[in-house]
């Protein structure tokens, strides 16, 4: 059982993070959030089949799986459990109470606006057998997507919970969730439906203006490689951007400054990370707020190679370093913020990569020469 808890509440993740820590063996454990609108007892419930007292969600006599009366969605199906599987009644009741103590929308106040408002939008499930209580002790639970469910005419009967999940960071799931009753309602058609999921797809993937400009000049094996130009997000982001744009300029000196400082972890198809200008090897840096300062908003997702993103340590911990995505990286999506892409100077960002190893260690030393700002775009 308690192999079954662990996983509800996280699970160790194949992805790697751009992150502060630089342990080779280190794999960030991933808050799961769900979002969950019942706020039924789940206790004094007589069970229909054996008569005996029972749990909304199984009856621990006869281990029967039970439906919501309210919400006309069974508990089994929020956990993603096929009602005709033989399970542990103990082990899925106490887990699906655990998440109830995970849910409460109190926990979530100091969230982000994004995650607030996700709160705040529907009920949804994790389906397609996410959490087989037969499966969960060998491979843990799998996120398959995020399913909205309508709430009826009743809202007092629910209440906006959300806890941490990969999938939430999704931006087409996020869109998915974050459709309103009154749409989904008045849609007919499954057409009418694919048109408003496509329509909120588009916003979501709509790239912020570059507004500012800065580059670096990079040397590998102490040989000058390039120039890399990146675009800068001001107006999305302008916290963000100013912060980059100080280290860039170099007006406070060390260790406000990128200049000199290595490019300290580079996995091949994954990104390139920098900006450590304290220590150099990834457990430092210092941003021109202080030590850290908050995320601004995760609006743009991870969608391909050449952004610019910030590096952290968890959430509200960003410093001064920063990543060069060289793929794809939609798992990053929700806990790192994007502020900017690559303008110029793919090849040097290739030939960072191609130093690049699996533990993240290069191959040889590469540093930012130099860097700094280019005149403001009009």
């Amino acid at each position: 059982m308690r192999l079954v808890l662990r996983s509800l509440r996280s699970l160790r993740t194949g992805h790697q993070h751009p992150t502060h820590w630089s342990r080779p063996n280190f794999r960030p454990v991933v808050q799961r959030r769900l979002q969950y609108f019942s706020t039924e007892s789940h206790t004094g419930f007589t069970c229909p089949a054996c008569g005996a007292p029972s749990s909304r969600l199984v009856c621990r006599s006869c281990g029967r799986l039970h439906q919501s009366s309210s919400s006309g969605v069974s508990h089994f199906e929020l956990l993603g459990v096929d009602s005709n599987y033989e399970v542990d009644p103990q082990a899925v009741d106490t887990a699906y109470k655990d998440l109830q103590r995970l849910l409460h929308p109190d926990r979530h106040v100091s969230q982000p606006e994004e995650q607030r408002e996700l709160a705040d939008a529907h009920s949804a499930k994790v389906n397609e057998a996410a959490w087989d209580p037969r499966m969960i002790r060998m491979q843990g639970p799998k996120l398959s997507r995020v399913a909205v469910l309508r709430r009826g005419a009743d809202h007092s009967k629910f209440t906006p919970c959300v806890e941490v999940a990969d999938c939430i960071g999704d931006t087409e799931t996020m869109m998915e969730v974050m459709e309103t009753s009154e749409e989904l309602d008045a849609a007919k058609t499954q057409d009418e439906v694919d048109r408003i999921r496509k329509r909120n797809r588009s916003k979501a993937n709509v790239t912020p203006k570059v507004t500012k400009k800065a580059f670096f000049e990079v040397a590998i094996g102490g040989k000058p490689t390039g120039r890399i130009v990146f675009g800068l997000y001001g107006e999305h982001v302008p916290k963000t951007v100013a912060n980059f744009e100080a280290l860039c300029k170099c007006d406070k000196g060390p260790p406000y400054c990128y200049k000199g400082s290595p490019f300290h972890r580079i996995i091949p198809g994954f990104m390139v990370q920098g900006g450590d200008t304290t220590h150099g090897n990834g457990t430092g840096g210092k941003s021109i707020y202080g030590e850290r300062f908050a995320d601004e908003q995760f609006g743009v997702p991870h969608s391909r190679g050449g952004l610019l993103s910030m590096a952290n340590a968890g959430p509200d911990t960003n410093g001064s370093q920063f990543f060069i995505t060289t793929a794809a990286a939609h798992h990053l999506d929700g806990k790192h913020v994007v502020f900017g892409e690559v303008l110029e100077g793919d090849q040097v960002v290739k030939a960072l990569d191609s130093h690049g190893t699996r533990s993240g260690r290069p191959t040889a030393e590469a540093k930012i020469m130099d860097c700094g700002v280019l005149p403001d775009i009009e």
